[in-house]
């Protein structure tokens, strides 16, 4: 009888593998992924909470403006839209990036997802700017031109709104 001994060795690609596995074990994973305006972020004129002012616009609402008057703000919605239509696209994105950071032999979990929150965010601005309905209100336009801005565009006004969306990683 025949005794057959198997040695089985690991690649380097193998050994780079399972290091970069076991990086990303190790790194906590429960990280979220936030992108928007967060309650520490305030509108340099009026002071209101970028957040609600985001809540305002997507569904729409009841404000008092800047001479105390009353105003309806219809719904101008840029993040469920956005969400619904790139959300396959982003969970694509990430498990690619996941799957490169193994291969590269890094297995750095947040790198990826911080790669996608930007994405995500890039998304967000792009809708947001591509908004031009429903118009603005008659009384809108008339503060706007007393601060000198002539813009119809809904939803850019100074520009911070656009300018202030974030990133950010949540644990």
């Amino acid at each position: 009888m025949a005794i057959v001994q198997i040695k089985r060795e690991t690649t380097d690609a193998g050994r780079k593998f399972r290091a970069a596995f076991e990086n990303m074990a190790k790194q906590e994973t429960r990280e979220l992924v936030g992108v928007g305006w967060w309650g520490d972020q305030t509108h340099n004129l009026t002071g209101a909470s970028l957040s609600s002012i985001a809540y305002l616009q997507e569904y729409g609402g009841i404000t008092v403006d800047e001479e105390g008057e009353k105003a309806f703000i219809p719904p101008r919605p840029f993040l469920s839209p956005t969400y619904h239509s790139k959300r396959n696209e982003w969970a694509k994105k990430m498990a690619s990036g996941i799957r490169d950071e193994i291969k590269s032999g890094e297995g750095d979990s947040i790198k990826a997802i911080k790669k996608v929150a930007e994405d995500a965010k890039g998304d967000i601005v792009q809708k947001i700017e591509s908004i031009h309905n429903p118009p603005l209100a008659p009384l809108t336009i008339h503060l706007r031109k007393k601060r000198g801005n002539r813009s119809r565009k809904p939803l850019i006004d100074t520009g911070q709104f656009v300018k202030s969306v974030e990133a950010r990683i949540l644990k």
